[in-house]
């Protein structure tokens, strides 16, 4: 190589005449390289043991702000979630439009409201292999991933008449904020954008300047929901004992099931324009239907108060309409919400949480109205069917007519272990 750089004849001459020069310069050349080497490899040691040295004390720092003296966490603690989402389960009239309300109107959630309206609308599943009507004692044998062949059996009217999987698979989509097909299977506007609260406001603004539905869910609904803190929905077409595959799966989801005295919601559905009450034999049908399915969800919902203390919990409506803020603020603490008032400005006007002069008798008692208005054989025939759910949930029986209708007298003994701990 040397001689290709210098030529032939004049490389002979520079070792013929400068030797000794080039031998010292060679020389130099191979000491100074090994010195070189010799300080590199050490060095670069060095910084290996304090790279080494810098990460065993960042992971030092970070694990004495985290661990507690004397305990060692678990990888799975060590990453344990800091927000969680939410999953409302209940009934039609049930209370669960001012309890979606309080966990859905606030600017740092994304609430879906009632993602499974539109495959299951008068039907719920009970368990993996039965599914119910929800306006009548019916219930029929279906595995999880079919539908039942009486197609009448749903009353969906042109909306898609859905499986268990199918549903359960809505509900994962949502809450890893994925809206593929969403406006197939569950996008309604008069429900999930309308009554969907602030989390929907840009995609309705969208939708009145004259863009399509579609084009506007895409544009806003998956970047709004990952932004979120929490991503909240309220469901009313799940039996509770489903609920603990989803808590299973899910390290970040808590649960609540609403109950409310069943002779109030039956009242609700009977004034409720859209709801098919009909005659006393179908509202006394409604209500065995209702309370059968209170009763296995009381059962079962027990169950999961045991396995998930911290993440499970039971509602009552009544309980909630009783000093009604702070009872806000407990299931805000249940869940990690920020308790910043300036997050929830919709909620704080509800006629719930206000003492306006002008509230009428039955915004001022929302959860004792249905004394007022509900027909007397109703109650008697109800407490007939549902003494069970009355004994479990601490319901009472009313004994006279006069006693029905003096508020005075109290129509519930709820445990303590259920009621909202507001200290």
């Amino acid at each position: 190589m040397i001689m290709n750089l210098c030529g032939v004849r004049k490389c002979k001459d520079i070792f013929r005449k400068n030797k000794w020069t080039l031998l010292i310069i060679v020389w130099t050349w191979v000491i100074v390289s090994l010195h070189l080497h010799y300080f590199l490899k050490n060095n670069n040691k060095n910084i290996s043991r304090v790279d080494e040295s810098e990460i065993h004390e960042t992971v030092k720092i970070y694990e004495d702000k985290i661990v507690p003296e004397g305990k060692v966490k678990t990888y799975e603690e060590l990453m344990s979630v800091k927000s969680y989402d939410v999953l409302l389960n209940s009934y039609m009239r049930g209370g669960s439009t001012l309890s979606g309300i309080v966990l859905g109107f606030r600017d740092d959630v994304f609430y879906l409201y009632e993602p499974l309206w539109k495959v299951a609308r008068w039907v719920y599943w009970k368990d993996n292999s039965t599914i119910c009507r929800s306006d009548k004692f019916k219930c029929l044998p279906v595995d999880a991933g079919d539908t039942v062949k009486d197609h009448g059996f749903y009353s969906n009217k042109g909306s898609i008449k859905g499986s268990l999987v199918m549903a359960q698979k809505i509900l994962r989509k949502f809450y890893d904020c994925q809206f593929n097909d969403f406006e197939r299977q569950v996008l309604e506007t008069n429900i999930a954008v309308k009554l969907g609260g602030p989390s929907w406001r840009n995609i309705r603004l969208c939708m009145k300047h004259g863009h399509q539905e579609k084009l506007c869910l895409h544009k806003y609904a998956p970047r709004m929901c990952k932004n979120a803190t929490h991503r909240v929905s309220k469901v009313l077409r799940l039996g509770t004992g489903l609920l603990g595959p989803m808590l299973e799966e899910r390290k970040n989801l808590k649960a609540f099931h609403l109950f409310r005295d069943p002779r109030a919601i039956i009242n609700s559905r009977i004034n409720t324009k859209w709801y098919p009450s009909g005659s006393k034999d179908a509202i006394l049908s409604n209500a065995q239907g209702l309370c059968d399915r209170m009763l296995s969800d009381f059962r079962e919902g027990q169950k999961l108060l045991q396995k998930y203390p911290d993440r499970f919990k039971f509602l009552f409506y009544e309980d909630m309409v009783d000093e009604p803020f702070e009872k806000v603020k407990a299931i805000y603490r249940f869940v990690g919400m920020d308790l910043d008032e300036k997050l929830y400005p919709t909620v704080k006007e509800l006629p719930v949480f206000t003492a306006d002069k002008d509230q009428s008798e039955r915004e001022k008692n929302s959860a004792f109205w249905w004394r007022k208005s509900l027909e007397w054989d109703v109650v008697k025939g109800m407490d007939t069917l549902c003494k069970d759910v009355y004994k479990e949930l601490g319901y009472k029986s009313i004994q006279s007519f006069n006693d029905f209708r003096n508020l005075s007298i109290s129509s519930v003994d709820l445990s303590r272990t259920y009621m909202l701990d507001i200290r």
